[in-house]
């Protein structure tokens, strides 16, 4: 219930309580849908942290918090530090503001428009990259609100008392299903109208109540709340001092809830996979032990047909001769366009090949049942564990990726240069013949856009593309294709070649040195090296 309106609008008492006269000093990102606000008072340093996440927004006050030296984002430039005069919530619907002395921060939770803006000297900059009309739609919006400090005087119920509840629901979403599922376990009687008496008691507990966390381990669920609820289910129980201590640890145990529920989704999936392979893999091995080795078949076969090869004509499919040990007829299949002598080479070869086949259907099948078992007995232990540690433990026995193997990958990014275009569009540059085959063969993706300046040395760059569905406007590749130049040999020249692909389409042979491609298929446009206002340097690991 942390994105309940009734929720944030006490989260935002609170915060008028204690963290008023700060100041903001910087406002950064370093990870995608998430801004951390910086703000000090008297030596002391907190962080508001806003998700803008539109599954999982939140409003965050963090005490501590380490700002990475690098891949690290300024996301509204420099800004004047600014006194913060106070936290608001409009009053009819979930935007938070954070007023200061020198400029103003909203913060609308409103699904995949939720966002930041900033607003300071009449000009309006956003956290995430967002359309010109929807600026200006917001800017004429916030004119016409009210903004409130204290809680809600919840008037407005008194006013709707004994309608609907399903109009007066439409009338103020801001009583969400949260709320209505706690108030329908509460009245008397089955009518759908509303009883104001038992709404504003509700709506009064949220402001003054104990504030809780309700945990559902077996469904893995954990919600904020106050402790007069009687509509949330749970296992356990956590109280608080405070909201910012009960957020704090729902946003910890929803992570922790989230890595679990991904680390058994993909040890399931990947045991399923595993077992039916082996299965299938065991009972194909079984089938040729059960029919025993076939060299002496074989052996036989070639023998017969070696004793009457003056019999045996090209063009024939198949022969009749009379086994020598039995007298039994035997009907044998010949190749019609082999001649006498490689039918009967054939079935010598079978013979041989038979042989090692069943060896090795036999070996196969030993080491293939060892591993049935080890995947049974792991198998075994993941279905009565649901304990992080013990999955994690588990996933590493199976070789799957750890959290710190996909961290690894993840920082692979340090290696490159990386800029950042209109705060959308990420770019990274190679170092040198190193980076460069690093950059292009192990970090680039197939859709993804790849640079490098014509006929002379240079880096090589990369245009990430994370929605293949949509390319990238020609403006955004063009700047891409500039930044290609500016680190090049043609750095000083007045117009440069730069030829540019999808990933898909360079490729490195083997032997070829290092920084060396070949571009299979490519366009060139013609541009002046520098770094463009709207492309702005994240970071680097050069000293």
């Amino acid at each position: 219930m942390y994105k309940n309106y009734f929720f944030l609008n006490r989260e935002i008492v609170e915060l008028n309580r204690n963290y008023t006269d700060y100041n903001i000093v910087s406002i950064f990102s370093q990870y995608k849908n998430l801004l951390l606000i910086e703000c000090q008072k008297n030596g002391h340093q907190i962080f508001i942290e806003i998700s803008t996440n539109p599954g999982d927004p939140y409003f965050h006050l963090r005490e501590n918090f380490s700002r990475a030296r690098k891949n690290t984002l300024d996301v509204f430039g420099e800004i004047p530090t600014a006194s913060i005069l106070s936290f608001e919530i409009s009053e009819y619907d979930r935007i938070i503001k954070i007023q200061t002395d020198k400029f103003d921060l909203f913060f609308p939770i409103r699904g995949k428009f939720t966002n930041v803006y900033f607003i300071y000297n009449e000009l309006t900059k956003t956290f995430k990259k967002t359309e010109e009309e929807i600026i200006t739609s917001f800017n004429a919006e916030i004119l016409k609100l009210k903004f409130i400090s204290s809680f809600h005087t919840l008037n407005f119920i008194d006013e709707n008392d004994g309608s609907e509840l399903s109009s007066f629901r439409s009338k103020y979403p801001i009583v969400n299903k949260d709320i209505l599922l706690e108030y329908k376990s509460r009245i008397k009687n089955d009518f759908d109208f509303l009883d104001t008496e038992i709404l504003k008691e509700i709506l009064n507990e949220i402001n003054n109540k104990e504030i809780v966390c309700f945990v559902e381990e077996n469904l893995m669920s954990v919600k904020l709340s106050v402790n007069t609820f009687k509509s949330v289910p749970f296992t356990v129980i956590k109280t608080f001092d405070n909201y910012q201590a009960a957020l704090s640890f729902l946003i910890s145990k929803k992570n922790y809830f989230d890595r679990l529920t991904k680390i058994k989704r993909n040890i399931e999936k990947y045991l399923s996979k595993e077992l039916q392979f082996i299965t299938s893999k065991l009972n194909r091995l079984k089938i040729i032990l059960e029919e025993g080795e076939q060299s002496e078949r074989f052996n036989k076969i070639a023998t017969l047909l070696l004793i009457n090869i003056n019999s045996i004509k090209k063009g024939m499919k198949e022969i009749s001769l009379k086994d020598i040990e039995t007298g039994e007829i035997k009907n044998i299949k010949l190749n019609e366009k082999f001649l006498p002598k490689d039918n009967i080479d054939y079935y010598f070869r079978k013979t041989r090949g038979e042989r090692i086949k069943f060896e090795k259907a036999e070996k196969d099948f030993e080491s293939a049942n060892i591993r049935f078992n080890y995947l049974r007995r792991i198998e075994k232990e993941f279905n009565v564990t649901n304990k992080l540690d013990k999955l994690e433990n588990i996933a590493e026995k199976l070789k799957l990726k750890t959290k710190e193997k996909m961290k690894m990958k993840e920082d692979i990014t340090s290696k490159f240069r990386s800029y950042i275009i209109d705060n959308k569009y990420y770019v990274y540059v190679g170092k040198d013949g190193k980076s460069n085959d690093l950059l292009t063969t192990k970090f680039a993706k197939q859709n993804d856009i790849w640079f490098h300046v014509r006929g002379l040395p240079g880096s090589h760059v990369v245009l990430k593309i994370t929605d293949t569905k949509t390319k990238p406007p020609k403006s955004i590749i063009k700047i891409a294709a500039i930044v290609a130049a500016f680190h090049s040999k043609g750095k000083t020249a007045g117009l440069v070649p730069v030829s540019y692909a999808q990933k898909k389409y360079v490729i490195k042979k083997k032997g070829m040195a290092p920084g060396k491609v070949i571009m299979l298929k490519e366009e060139t446009v013609l541009v002046r090296p520098q770094i463009p206002k709207n492309c702005v340097f994240i970071s680097s690991q050069d000293k």
